[in-house]
């Protein structure tokens, strides 16, 4: 009962990004963009609930502390997101009218795992009352994803050259 060997707490976070952004003139009035990312990483953790590192320096194993119950959780995830968005976009020097059309998509996926383990301390010290009462383990794994696809657009109309309207949606 109890955790007496060295197993240090953490925390460790590692993630990554990359995008690209390319722009395309088609003539004098037209742009064409596309941006694109990708995402990735991984995080994890193991920590005490009690607060006490479980290298247990209070030696809670023995019963000797008037701590009856520790909990040791530990997280770990993986994620992946892939981003595309392409919009073509508009303005004539003689015209009043401006504006932009465009799509865009997003896939994400996510693996996540958490384990509680808890150990509960005899209540009454040579004893096993109450020892296994509280004692166990948990997990929960959980596998998620997102897909999403919008598509946009606005126009401008300038009404003065101070001032415009702009509706999109």
């Amino acid at each position: 009962v109890g955790d007496t060997e060295p197993t240090s707490q953490f925390l460790a976070r590692e993630n990554w990004a990359v995008s690209l952004t390319v722009e395309k003139g088609l003539g004098e009035n037209m742009s064409l963009v596309s941006v694109t990312g990708y995402r990735m990483g991984t995080s994890g953790n193991l920590y005490s609930q009690t607060g006490i590192d479980p290298r247990n320096p209070f030696n809670l194993a023995d019963g000797s502390v008037p701590l009856l119950f520790d909990s040791i959780v530990s997280e770990f995830e993986d994620f992946e997101q892939f981003s595309q968005e392409i919009n073509l976009s508009w303005s004539r020097p003689d015209s009043r009218f401006d504006g932009l059309v465009g799509g865009y998509y997003l896939t994400q996926d996510i693996q996540k795992n958490d384990i509680f383990v808890a150990h509960s301390q005899p209540a009454v010290p040579g004893t096993d009352i109450f020892a296994e009462t509280l004692s166990g383990e948990s997990r929960w794994f959980n596998d998620g994803g997102t897909d999403t696809l919008a598509v946009f657009g606005q126009v401008g109309f300038a009404i003065t050259d101070q001032l415009k309207l702009t509706l999109g949606g």
